[in-house]
């Protein structure tokens, strides 16, 4: 099944999925395998947790849409049932097994990294060249790859993940008990059973032999084990709808051991007339055969295979061919007539005693295990979900989230006293009510808005307050006026600690020019090159200087203008900045008196995204820049860039 990747992820990134990942896929998997409403929220979450942490947001149709497309390529049956025991330090390892099982790039490149693996002698560092990964497979299959965190991309190549290589080739290589226990294994410890006789009682029930070596369980072996022919009837008794009915039947064959266990330690009364016999067994072992034929007990027939290296079956055979009466059932050797015994110094029957106690322990274990298992089955697609969703909040620790405040402007009080506002409503009536209507808004004003004033200083001083972020301010404001000189303390001290400020704005008027040089420039003096000034200003036809202050002189003539209007305060990088964007210029009106509004906001996203445009525009004004030199020079417009139509 070829998987495309819809258009709407393509927009968010070149290189990464949006909201694809290890823990997403089997959430996604689980809204099958469970239907559950619980499940359909939990990746709604996961969804909504992506906005979050990338600011981008992909409609949740077409989200989960493709996400089913690769469950139902991957997470084919029994490996959809069996996702269940995949949690959070383990679904990178499962969703690679299960797309090692697959066909296509994903599966091609899954397999070169594990013929590597088997190859390399240092494992730690597996990297494939991008042209072989390009030759086997496809940009898709790598895309993919590197959301599940399995590639990383390098200056050398891509970087797989060894861990999740190596339980590929464990997975690959295991024997059948030892593929059964792993299964077994992970069932149980996913459900957070402690006891590994529960394990045990599921291989015993599906006359599976106990592994002679206990094998690592990775998470990745599950997918490899699954689809093993040699295993399907075990699978199937594993992940199926009647479990639980499975479950039942394990736990009576084990209540019924148990009991033949116990009447196997409980002798009874010694018998005085036996048959003599020649015993075709050791000494020890015959003594504890006749001990239990004389208290009409049987023999558990585990214990003699042990002593003897022998299957019950080849025991109860030897001891028919010499004629002694005895049957073999549930694992019991059952003696029809009381037996002569061998004479011995020693006491073989404590030994079988203490045996039969340690046997009987192990099966109350398992008993108790497995009603823990019954109860807890339930539970594994809730516990799931919990552990998943704390995992994709858990990758937001690194990630800087803030709120985002309403920034307004609005007869701010801070700066207009009540003289100010008196001699600003005068007689009228009308200024009057609507005066009392803001200041009620004001001092009810909800905890989440801040004015302008306030938060372009807070940007302003945000490089000096935070050391670690990058040394630059950012300013676009298309007019300033006398309001920029409030700023002349903080630029000074921003360009003592060597911070970069970069201030764009339009092409001012001669006035406009002078009032900026005596407000502001004038008053900073040397700045040692950490202010720079860019105007953008351009023209629907295009003019040279010359002939625009001709045109100037004019009034019936008209050039049209356009320019930047964006006003934005951005100060530190994109990791850890903070952006004010709005609707205010840096001049008095816009802070004090009109009514403007903006948003101000950490969110990295956001921060990079507004960094990109400034960006973009001071590039695309470097024909504007204004050097230095004419900051305290006679105001002149010698510095008025090239006009040129763009």
């Amino acid at each position: 099944m070829k998987l495309e990747i819809p258009a709407e992820f393509d927009e968010f990134d070149e290189y990464d999925l949006w909201g694809v990942s290890p823990e997403t896929l089997i959430l996604a998997n689980a809204c099958t395998h469970s239907n559950s409403p619980h499940a359909e929220s939990a990746l709604r979450r996961a969804h909504d947790l992506e906005i979050v942490r990338t600011n981008f947001d992909l409609d949740w149709e077409t989200y989960r849409d493709f996400l089913d497309t690769v469950c139902t390529a991957w997470f084919e049956h029994p490996i959809g049932e069996a996702a269940v025991c995949a949690d959070s330090n383990t679904a990178k390892q499962f969703v690679a097994g299960a797309a090692y099982q697959t066909s296509g790039g994903v599966m091609r490149c899954l397999r070169q990294g594990v013929d590597q693996l088997r190859q390399a002698d240092d494992i730690d560092s597996i990297i494939a060249p991008a042209r072989d990964l390009k030759a086997v497979s496809d940009r898709t299959a790598i895309r993919l790859l590197r959301a599940l965190r399995v590639l990383r991309r390098t200056s050398r190549g891509y970087k797989y993940d060894t861990t999740v290589l190596e339980a590929l080739r464990f997975g690959a290589d295991y024997s059948r008990s030892e593929a059964a226990w792993a299964l077994a294994e992970r069932l149980r410890t996913r459900l957070g059973i402690e006891s590994a006789a529960v394990s045990e009682a599921l291989l015993s029930s599906a006359d599976i032999p106990l592994p002679s070596e206990r094998p690592a369980i990775p998470q990745a072996s599950l997918p490899l084990c699954l689809t093993r022919s040699d295993l399907s009837e075990f699978v199937t008794t594993l992940f199926n709808e009647d479990f639980e009915v499975t479950i039942q039947e394990v736990q009576e064959s084990v209540a019924a051991m148990r009991n033949r266990i116990m009447e196997a330690l409980q002798f009874g009364i010694e018998c005085n007339s036996v048959t003599s016999v020649e015993w075709p067994l050791p000494e020890a072992a015959a003594i504890i055969c006749a001990t239990a034929s004389q208290q009409d007990r049987p023999v558990v027939a585990d214990y003699l295979a042990e002593r003897l290296d022998e299957d019950p079956f080849t025991i109860h055979t030897t001891l028919r061919d010499a004629g002694l009466e005895v049957t073999l059932r549930n694992g019991l050797l059952q003696f029809e007539d009381a037996y002569s015994s061998p004479k011995t110094t020693g006491d073989p029957v404590t030994e079988y005693r203490q045996w039969v106690t340690d046997r009987l322990v192990d099966i109350n274990t398992k008993a108790q295990g497995l009603a823990e298992f019954k109860n807890r089955l339930s539970e594994g697609w809730t516990r799931q979900r919990q552990e998943l969703i704390e995992a994709i909040i858990h990758r937001l620790d690194n990630f800087r989230v803030s709120p985002t405040k309403f920034v307004f402007s609005m007869l701010d009080p801070n700066y207009l006293d009540d003289s100010q506002v008196e001699q600003y409503v005068g007689d009228s009536t009308p200024l009057k009510d609507e005066v009392q209507h803001i200041k009620n808004w004001r001092d009810k004003q909800p905890s989440d808005a801040e004015t302008f004033s306030n938060m372009v200083s807070e940007v302003c001083h945000y490089p000096l307050h935070d050391s670690e972020t990058e040394p630059v301010l950012r300013i676009m404001s298309p007019w300033m006026n006398f309001a920029v000189q409030d700023y002349t303390s903080t630029f000074r001290h921003l360009i003592e600690h060597d911070v970069t400020i970069r201030l764009l704005f339009r092409l001012p008027s001669p006035r406009g020019w002078n009032n900026l040089k005596q407000n502001l420039l004038t008053r900073l003096g040397d700045t040692g090159g950490n202010l720079e000034l860019r105007t953008y200003t351009r023209f629907k036809q295009f003019r040279n200087h010359t002939e625009l202050k001709e045109i100037g002189k004019d009034d019936k003539n008209y050039v049209g203008e356009t320019g930047i209007h964006a006003k934005l305060f951005i100060a530190g990088g994109a990791e850890d900045g903070s952006v004010v964007a709005g609707s205010a210029n840096l001049m008095e009106n816009s802070f004090f008196y009109n009514p403007e509004a903006g948003l101000q906001t950490h969110d990295p996203n956001v921060v990079k995204t507004a960094i990109n445009y400034y960006d973009l525009i001071w590039k695309l004004s470097e024909p504007d820049r204004i050097d230095e030199s004419v900051f305290t020079n006679k105001t002149n417009f010698t510095f008025y860039p090239k006009v040129y139509k763009p």
